[in-house]
């Protein structure tokens, strides 16, 4: 299930050494789009051994308060928490019994989170803590990592030194998915050094438009990619241009996708945690085979990851600077809400069904399974739910539950919902 990390070896090197060197609070910072969470995933892959198997990876992209990121580990962990309020003590408790390393991805937008990391790495000497942010989490004990694009070629490089550079590296590695015998020619490497510069060496965009080389050459891309660069300048002018350029980037891949691929991956934006093939077709309002192409097509042009899945069901996600966009669109068209209320109902129609399951000796792990997998999806349906004023829909969903809350020891987060 994942993927190599291309072109980012000297960067796991380096968090790797300040992990080595005692520092327990490392902060790899850069852009949208920069590959942080991919590299932090490698780092948790490649300390595996050293922890003894205690890394846990801990995505908190929706996540905007720290007690919420601090319950995510224990639930990550699966950790039976008896009171939510002794949540914090709990986590505490269980990550000063042996070295752990702790990924938290995707922290930027949680403001009070550097204090919550400085009292557990206060409580837990073996503890090491790996962020991802847009920003420094702000403590005196963290190490920056910064995450910068990748290393661009100039047009008038040789040829060689083009295709050895980080940058065309990541793009032909991504245009092989698609056309195996892509490669780097006399004819194209100041084209293809162009491109790179031209999406400033971020992997994500590198990655959306090597998806694309099958149907342009190198050089016509960078003409359409310019136009569009163009066209989203002014639209945007609260954002950083390279902010700007990577929107316009996905904007772009998205522009080539057909209404109704569109349509169903602007719904995937309300996902969290990832989703099944069932789930999505499910909000999308259309059948399990029908959303197979879609997403098989939107795997195609990276707008879609797979993730390794250990159950039974294969699960899906979209990358944070994805994710984003696609809530724009869903924004932008006036259906975010009509989208959170079909996640609702899809979410209530599951934790029904498989909560009803939990009586069924024979059933029971298999509704455990689906209870752990949907968790980050039936939190932020119920926070929807709650938020419009808790009616019958909110009732059915936590009621669903009640079974899956008892026996993992999280009762208080029951009562509080």
């Amino acid at each position: 299930g994942r993927m190599h990390l291309v072109g980012r070896d000297a960067d796991a090197e380096r968090v790797l050494a300040v992990i080595a060197d005692g520092h327990r609070l490392i902060t790899v910072t850069g852009p949208g789009g920069v590959g942080k969470t991919r590299l932090a995933t490698e780092i948790g892959h490649r300390t595996l051994h050293q922890f003894a198997g205690a890394v846990l990876y801990v995505p908190l992209e929706l996540t905007t308060d720290a007690t919420t990121a601090i319950a995510a580990i224990a639930a990550r962990a699966g950790w039976e928490v008896t009171d939510e309020a002794a949540v914090g003590d709990t986590v505490r408790a269980e990550l000063a019994r042996r070295p752990t390393l702790v990924v938290l991805d995707n922290c930027e937008q949680i403001a009070d989170l550097g204090a919550a990391v400085h009292d557990l790495l206060t409580a837990c000497p073996d503890l090491v803590v790996v962020a991802t942010s847009r920003r420094p989490l702000g403590l005196a004990a963290e190490r920056l990592v910064e995450l910068g694009p990748l290393q661009v070629p100039a047009p008038d490089d040789a040829v060689r030194a083009i295709a050895e550079s980080e940058a065309v590296t990541v793009l032909v590695a991504a245009a092989r998915l698609r056309t195996p015998d892509f490669a780097v020619t006399a004819a194209n490497a100041a084209d293809l050094a162009r491109l790179c510069d031209q999406l400033d060496g971020l992997p994500l965009a590198l990655e959306l438009a090597a998806a694309r080389l099958h149907l342009v050459t190198p050089g016509e891309m960078t003409g359409l990619l310019e136009r569009r660069f163009d066209l989203l300048a002014h639209d945007a002018p609260d954002r950083s241009p390279h902010h700007r350029r990577l929107y316009a980037t996905i904007d772009w891949s998205y522009q080539l996708l057909d209404a109704d691929d569109r349509r169903c991956f602007d719904m995937l934006g309300v996902f969290a945690g990832g989703f099944t093939l069932d789930a999505a077709a499910a909000v999308a309002g259309t059948d399990t085979l029908t959303m197979l192409a879609t997403v098989d097509r939107l795997v195609d042009h990276h707008l879609v990851h797979p993730l390794s899945s250990a159950g039974a069901e294969r699960r899906f996600d979209l990358l944070e600077s994805i994710r984003e966009f696609a809530r724009t669109q869903l924004v932008d068209g006036g259906r975010l809400a009509d989208a959170r209320d079909a996640h609702a109902q899809w979410a209530i129609a599951t934790a029904e069904e498989w909560g009803a399951a939990f009586t069924d000796g024979a059933r029971q792990l298999a509704a455990t399974d689906v209870f752990e997998a949907e968790r980050a999806n039936f939190r932020a349906a119920l926070g929807h739910l709650v938020e419009g004023g808790p009616g019958e829909a909110a009732q059915r969903l936590a009621t669903a539950h009640w079974r899956y809350w008892i026996s993992h020891g999280a009762i208080a987060e029951g009562v509080r919902w």
